[in-house]
């Protein structure tokens, strides 16, 4: 009986730890693909601007 409890709370802590391991890395993910966004829209704009300006 001891020994079921002990396993059950160890499967438990070790779950939940790699819960918020994975929750980390998926905010990390999602952090860094927005950032990947905004360099393409901002690079966009430079490009855009620069090929505007020249063709005038």
């Amino acid at each position: 009986m001891l020994l079921t409890n002990v396993l059950e709370r160890t499967f438990f802590l070790n779950k939940k730890e790699n819960y918020q391991i994975k929750t980390l890395l998926e905010v990390v993910l999602i952090f860094s693909r927005i950032l990947f966004a905004v360099s393409v829209a901002l690079e966009y704009d430079i490009s855009d601007r620069f090929y505007r300006d020249k063709r005038r």
